[in-house]
């Protein structure tokens, strides 16, 4: 993340005398942190609405457009935060003319935008014994004077572009010193810093040409706060930035018959005036970065991975990200293993939590706290309680967060509507109304003694995914997290088994054998109800024979009304230099931010992982017009996820060889779950040694 910034001084002669109003930049190489020295909140307040000192907001324009400080100004200082020495200067240059007051300097912390902008500010040359730190930042001031702060009101952007006035750059020179008239160069903040027309403020609407159009108007706002000047809006080619500029100060209600857009941009100025131009810095490109991410996303749900991933990319265009199938889920977790062995693992992967934990005890996995905490390029406080504690929790190890959910669904039963409505069948809500209902709905059409149409289908690893039959049953976990003991021969698995065994055993169901999965005899009208995950979602929607109408609903409850939730998590690997980290880091934030995991969820059969993005009226667009993925929503209070210490899964799969025997009639069911038990306390131990 971190950008070099090459000192380079382009000397252009000047051949006019109207360059003689413009000014060159300082040197743009940054020099050693200069000492900070801080004014605490409380003295803040203080001098507030005192004429000798002014605040400047140096957080991103967005977050200072939500909520500021009472009469600060916005200054964006992100790109100098990010080592674009160049971008702090242009932008502080501007923000200083003819300043002559103590500045308090408003960041998240306290901390890396401050001493960016103290920095940039000691360059310079401004009076450093008139330059203040706020203590903590926003964040402290917030906690101290919660009610102390102004909130600005989104402004709508226009329907449609407004219409723009244009100046040719030999018209704009005759006024280039006229007391009328300021230049406003919108470009990005170091091309403004590398060459511009003289006297030109740069004020970087990149943002909103990239459609933040509320981040737009706040820079538009400190740009003309207290202006009654006709403005000459200078752009790269006189388009796309000039129009986003434009459609701010109109919203924001400037006098629009006094702004100009230099026709051409500075590209025709440059071409028609090169005499007239100030050059400064040159702005290295920033290092490319290239992360790998191991995932097993498939169909539908790889589309969605892949536009977010390109957005992110657009976004941090340094960043390149290699999605990298790894084919189903069962080959990622072999190929992972592999690549721990052979010291070969990717920067990201997509990862159940219960094969996590063995990663989590080799020291193979980055902790996320320092990320997560960083007041900078972390998650804030509302941020963080966005994302659902069921799924922070099931990532989070002696403390630390080892991974970030992404994919999650919900077990259900899935059923024929018009089947249980012919059979006068209600929908079952316990065991005993499912039982029944299962029998009820089984059917020989043929008449040759075996059922054509079965009342329920399983997956072919129901013995692994019994987790909630046992939560059903008065029963908490399959194994001690803490120990990774089996308790596979506890009453509550004992009777979860016995339920499940009586439907395979009265004929009512089946596996669901050499179908893909246990939704296809559903949707081939071969079955009535079966127990699948919400993410065969986009498969139903998609592949239903034509007349079947399908729905579902939470798992019949027993004692309890405990339902799964399930699915993976992306972990990054402590592997590849700090920038790498980072960028896995920011792709993974951006990856669940609320408009990426509303738009991943539209687009596959899982459900958001922000709180936000449940709530979204994007997102509930989506519920009503498809219903069925309302029931996750609707029971998230219920819900759990499945056990995680290392090995579970290896003793889940021996119990599943012992359960299968008692469906099949092969072994009693005692007997088979005291063989489970020493068989999967024989699979974790070899886990925990491997």
């Amino acid at each position: 993340m971190n950008k070099r910034i090459i000192s380079l001084l382009l000397v252009i002669a000047m051949a006019l005398s109207l360059v003689a109003c413009g000014s060159s930049a300082p040197a743009a190489e940054a020099p050693a942190d200069v000492a900070m020295q801080y004014i605490t909140v409380e003295d803040a307040a203080k001098v507030l609405n005192d004429e000798a000192y002014i605040f400047f907001d140096v957080r991103k324009a967005a977050d200072h457009q939500t909520s500021h400080i009472p009469g600060a100004e916005g200054h964006d200082m992100d790109a100098a935060k990010e080592g674009d020495f160049a971008a702090g200067v242009a932008t502080m240059k501007t923000a200083t003319q003819d300043l002559d007051k103590n500045i308090v300097i408003i960041c998240y912390s306290g901390k890396r935008y401050a001493q960016a902008t103290t920095n940039v500010l000691s360059a310079l040359g401004y009076d450093m014994s008139k330059v203040y730190t706020l203590e903590g930042g926003y964040t402290k001031w917030t906690e101290v004077y919660p009610n102390n702060v102004e909130v600005s009101e989104k402004i709508v952007a226009p329907a449609s572009d407004v219409a723009m006035q244009y100046i040719t750059p030999a018209d704009a020179a005759k006024v280039l010193n006229d007391e009328g008239y300021v230049f406003f160069d919108v470009r990005k903040a170091a091309d403004h810093a590398a060459a511009h027309i003289p006297g030109a403020k740069g004020f970087d609407m990149d943002a909103a040409k990239e459609g933040d159009f509320n981040a737009g108007v706040a820079t538009m706002q400190v740009a003309t706060r207290g202006l009654d000047k006709n403005i000459v809006v200078i752009c790269y080619s006189g388009k796309r930035y000039a129009q986003a500029t434009t459609n701010a100060l109109a919203a924001i209600g400037y006098d629009m018959s006094k702004v100009y857009t230099l026709e051409g941009g500075f590209t025709n100025w440059s071409e028609v005036l090169p005499e007239l131009t100030t050059a400064g810095p040159v702005e290295a490109e920033p290092e490319e970065v290239t992360l790998t991410f191991w995932h097993a996303m498939s169909g539908a749900n790889e589309e969605a991975m892949i536009k977010i991933t390109e957005d992110f990319m657009k976004e941090y265009p340094h960043i390149k990200v290699e999605l990298q199938n790894q084919g189903g889920y069962t080959d990622l977790f072999d190929k992972l293993m592999a690549a721990a062995k052979a010291n070969q693992l990717p920067n990201l992967a997509q990862i159940y939590s219960n094969r996590l934990s063995w990663y989590v005890d080799k020291g193979l996995v980055l902790d996320l706290n320092p990320y997560m905490n960083d007041a900078e390029i972390g998650f804030t406080a509302e941020e963080l309680a966005d994302i659902p504690e069921m799924f922070l929790d099931n990532c989070i190890w002696d403390g630390k967060q080892f991974a970030l959910p992404f994919n999650k669904s919900m077990m259900v039963l899935y059923y024929n509507v018009d089947m249980l409505a012919d059979a006068g069948v209600e929908v079952p809500t316990t065991w005993e109304e499912w039982a029944v209902a299962s029998k009820k709905l089984t059917q020989d059409t043929d008449g040759d003694g075996e059922a054509d149409i079965y009342g329920t289908v399983f997956a072919n690893n129901l013995s692994t995914d019994i987790a909630p039959w046992v939560h059903q049953a008065g029963g908490t976990a399959l194994l001690d997290d803490a120990t990774g003991t089996p308790l596979f021969e506890s009453d509550a698995m004992k009777e979860a088994v016995t339920f499940l065994n009586s439907m395979f055993q009265d004929g009512s169901a089946r596996f669901q054998g050499e179908d893909k999965g246990a939704n296809i005899p559903v949707m081939q009208g071969r079955a009535a109800m079966c127990v699948a995950s919400t993410s065969a979602l986009p498969t139903i929607e998609k592949d239903t024979l034509e007349g079947i109408n399908i729905h579902c609903a939470p798992l019949p409850a027993n004692k309890t009304d405990a339902q799964l939730y399930y699915g993976t998590n992306v972990t990054i690997y402590d592997v590849g230099t700090d920038a790498e980290k980072e960028a896995a880091w920011l792709y993974l934030k951006y990856f669940i931010a609320t408009d990426n995991t509303a738009y991943f969820a539209s687009q596959t059969g899982y459900m958001p992982v922000r709180k936000s993005a449940m709530n979204s009226d994007v997102y509930k667009d989506v519920l009503a017009a498809k219903p069925m993925k309302q029931v996750p929503m609707d029971n998230f209070d219920k819900g759990f996820q499945g056990d995680r210490c290392i090995g579970c899964i290896n003793a889940l799969n021996a119990l599943g060889d012992e359960i299968k025997l008692v469906f099949a009639g092969e072994k009693d069911l005692d007997t088979a779950l005291a063989d489970a038990q020493i068989n999967g306390q024989k699979a974790v131990d070899e886990a925990r040694n491997s």
